[in-house]
This record gives structure tokens, sequence and C-alpha cells, in this order.
């Protein structure tokens, strides 16, 4: 709103320029009124300072405004991905949450101003100038604004070709930035297989795509360019002044006036190409905020959630869970008690991740429920389980940060002593103690400064961290030897922590307080 005040409050001071040019050339150059060129002059340029003024506060409130609008979307759009379930947060490639979160949003902040402040701005000159150019020849007005029709078409037309540019450019850079990112993801396993000159050329692909999508953009600017040097230097100052010519003629007018006129014209011109050009926006730009707006419009469950405080028990009763027409748990029905060690065993692909994803609740279940003290999973607030929780996944993924910043991820207010502690539980402190910076080594990006055995232990650390009621564990220690396995299961059997183990390995499954075989 300030925004647009200000912007309104600069009209007055824009519309006293044109006079200021007729009274120096009718009463001054004509008239030879010189004692006025001084009171031109200074009205002039105290026009020129205040525009300069206004202008500059205008630059910073739109920087401001536009940092703190971008900043807040990107917060809520991170929020909204965080917290999206697992099913509907796969259906997005890495490299779509990217361009949503970076460049859509610059685009949709940038936009938002345009919209909002130039297109009311713009109304409300356009209507001033509209009615000072009728206040001053209506016929002439009437005579130049007969063209603008057809100049918002030629606007309307350029717009629309922009706008299907402009999509096919989202959708291609979408898939390379997804493309890159899995690319120096698996860089290693590109290395290995000899795939490089496969990588290569579909990176070339997608880099020969932008190009000529880029092209065809630049040729459309390049077009639009042109158009709209047309119309400031010939429909807006030559046109205006052979049409003026033949009033100047007859008499109706003075050169002044016409010098005048062809200011408030210019002025009135460019409002309604504007406004128009906003308009043509609106559809231009949707493939950048129509992306923001659907993960923003999601819809969230408002039925009110109850917060769990401890685990006590957990209970599954009838548990099935398929989708495509495949069912991969059927029927399953189980009850863990508090501080029960209990092993999930059987054969690759059965299931066992799916059911740890179900007790977590980033499915839902097909039929059945999972009670957690007797209330539905469905019926509790996911952050206060969470917090309840630990979980060490197959493949765990640590920070380009140092072994203490990791492991303070998951509980800022660790101290020394507890970092210490659940490592040697992890079997991990004999190798940090090893480091030239102790706590302090920086373990590269992915850990890949570290063993598979050593992520893993490390990964584990940073659950127990957390000194979680429910410790859920999923292949967490396949990369590990079986006797540091053993002494890391034991550690954690003794820590009197509700524990769920998904492993294959019988060493494993033999600590357990009881194995389900699914």
């Amino acid at each position: 709103m300030l925004l647009v005040v200000m912007n309104i409050i600069s009209i007055p001071i824009v519309i006293i320029s044109p006079k200021l040019f007729q009274i120096l050339v009718d009463d001054v150059m004509k008239s030879e009124e010189i004692s006025k060129i001084v009171w031109v002059f200074i009205g002039l340029l105290l026009v020129y300072v205040l525009r300069f003024i206004i202008d500059g506060a205008n630059l910073y409130c739109n920087n401001k405004m536009i940092n703190s609008f971008t900043v807040s979307i990107r917060r809520e759009l991170l929020d909204k991905y965080l917290k999206l379930p697992v099913e509907k947060f796969e259906k997005y490639d890495v490299g779509d949450i990217k361009m949503r979160i970076s460049e859509d949003v610059d685009n949709l902040g940038n936009f938002v101003k345009s919209q909002i402040v130039d297109y009311l701005y713009n109304i409300v000159l356009l209507i001033v100038c509209l009615f000072i150019s009728l206040s001053i020849n209506v016929y002439m007005t009437v005579i130049c604004v007969l063209i603008i029709p057809l100049v918002l078409i030629v606007n309307r037309m350029i717009g629309q070709r922009v706008k299907k540019v402009n999509r096919e450019i989202r959708d291609v850079s979408e898939r390379y930035y997804t493309f890159e990112q899995n690319a120096f993801c698996i860089w290693k396993d590109i290395r290995y297989n000899n795939l490089e000159n496969s990588f290569f050329n579909a990176f070339k692909g997608f880099r020969e795509k932008l190009a000529k999508l880029g092209m065809k953009s630049i040729k459309l600017w390049g077009v639009g360019e042109v158009f709209g040097d047309f119309k400031s230097n010939y429909l807006t100052t030559i046109f205006v002044y052979i049409v003026g010519g033949f009033f100047v003629l007859e008499g109706s007018i003075t050169v002044g006036t016409i010098v005048m006129f062809s200011q408030y014209y210019a002025m009135l011109f460019t409002s309604i190409d504007i406004v128009n050009s906003k308009s043509v926006e609106l559809k231009t730009s949707e493939p950048f905020y129509e992306k923001i707006f659907e993960i923003l419009n999601i819809l969230e469950n408002t039925k009110p959630k109850k917060n769990i405080t401890s685990i006590e028990s957990i209970k599954i009763e009838g548990l099935s869970f398929g989708y495509n027409k495949r069912i991969f748990l059927e029927n399953i029905n189980l009850i863990i008690n508090k501080k029960e060690t209990i092993a999930v065993a059987g054969k690759s692909g059965i299931g066992k991740t799916t059911l740890a994803k179900l007790l977590l609740g980033f499915y839902r279940p097909s039929k059945g429920r999972i009670l957690f003290n007797d209330m539905d999973l469905e019926d509790i607030q996911k952050d206060s389980l969470y917090h309840l929780t630990g979980v060490v996944m197959q493949n765990p993924y640590l920070f380009n940060m140092t072994i203490k910043e990791n492991l303070q991820i998951a509980n800022k207010n660790a101290n020394m002593e507890e970092m210490i502690a659940v490592c040697k539980k992890a079997d991990i402190y004999s190798f940090i103690k090893n480091q030239p910076n102790y706590f302090d080594t920086i373990i590269g990006e992915r850990g890949i400064k570290l063993s598979g055995g050593q992520k893993q232990k490390l990964t584990i650390a940073r659950a127990l961290i957390r000194q979680p009621q429910l410790l859920i564990l999923d292949e967490a220690t396949n990369s590990v030897d079986h006797k540091s396995e053993e002494r890391i299961i034991a550690n954690i059997h003794n820590a009197n922590t509700t524990t769920i183990i998904i492993s294959h390995n019988p060493n494993v499954l033999k600590q357990a307080t009881s194995v389900i075989n699914i």
C-alpha cells in the first residue's frame, strides 16, 4: 500500500513538466517573455529533484518489499514440501523443487510488484492524462487514440508467443536441473560404469534445447523492442506532430501546445500500453507462478490432531498396504511394548521398509490401523511423534559439515559429553578421536570422506543423540563389520529404547526380544 501511495503522489509532479515546456515554447521562445525563463528553469529543476527523491524511495521500498515477500514465500514453500506426505512428495523431481523455490519465486516477486504497484499507478496516470488531453483538444485526442487498439492487438500476439516459449523453457529447465542434480549425486557410478559419454550427450541435448528456446526468446524480445521503438518514436511523437500540424495551421492551437500535448499523449499511450502488457504478462508468467500456487494450495487435513508425549505401546491391527493393484503387506498384526527390541525379517522387496514408513505415517494403510498408546496414528500430530523417534535408513545422508554439526542437527543443545556417549554406543568414537580436528572434522557432502560403515555408525549416533523413545533401524548396519554390529545392537538394546530393527543378519536378529517374519 505504501508503494502505491508513493507512486500516486508522484503523478502531480510528472504532469507539471509538459506545462512548463509549453510555457517555454509559447511565452519565452515565441513571445520573448524572457523573465519567465528563470521560473521555467527553476520549475523543471524542482520537478527532476522531486522525481529523483521519489524514485529513489520507490526503489528502496520495492526491493525491501520484494525481498520480504520472496523470503516468506520460500519459507512457506519449503514448509509445505517438508510436511507433504511421502506419496505426494515423491511425485516431484529434485529439479522441479529447486526451480519452484528459487527461480519461480523470484519471477513471482517481480510479477507481484509490477502487477499491483505498476498496474494501479498506470491506471491512475492514464485517466489523468486522458482528461488533460481532452481538455487541450478533443478532436486531436480522438484521432490519436484511434491507433491504440491496433497496438494492443500486436502486443497481445507477441505476448502469446512469449508465453508459449516461456512454458517450454520452464519444462526443459525443470528436467535439466533434475538430470544435473542426479548426475552429480551418482558421479562415482558414472565413472565406474564408463557412462561419461552418455551423460555428456544428455547434458549436450538439454543445453542445445535451451539454447534454441533462448534464441526464440531473444527473437521475440527483438521484435518487441523494434515495435516498442516504433511506438515511442513514431506513434507517440511524429504522428502527434503531423496531426497537430493541421490544427496549428488552422490556428486552433499553438506550437507549444503541441509540445505539451505530445508529452501528455506519450504518457497516456505508455500507460495504456503498460496496463495491456501487465494483462498479457499475467498470462505469459503463468508457467512460473502456477507451479508455486500448486504447492501452496495443497489442502491440509484440518482435523484437530493430538500431541503424543511418550510411546508406551505400538499396536498394528489388520494392516494391509499396496498400490497399483499390488499388495505389499497384508493383514499384519503386531504388538510392541515399551523398551522391546523387535526385529523384522523377510525376503527383499517383501515390504519391510514400507512397514517402517507406515509406522512413521509416511504412507496411509490401505486397510487396518496403527495405534500409539491406543491412539490412531491418523489422529496424532506427526511433529510430536517425530520428536520422540530416531530413524536410520539403509542409505544414510550426511551433510557437508563437521561431525559435530551433523550431530547437532538432531539435537542443537547436545554437549560434548553427550556426543561422545552416543558415538561410543554407535562404535564410531575410536575413529573420531584419531582425527586431527576431532569433532570439528569436515566429512564432505554426503559423507564422501567416510566409508559406508562409518557413515552408518555416525548416522546411528545422530539418531541416538535425540534420545528417542522409538528407534527404527532399516538395514542400518549392513555395511558394518559383524563385531561392531553386535556391539551397536547390544548398546542400543541396553539403552531402554523401544527399537525396531529391519535386517537380514542372523547375528542381529538373535539379539532382538522377538522376530517378526513378514
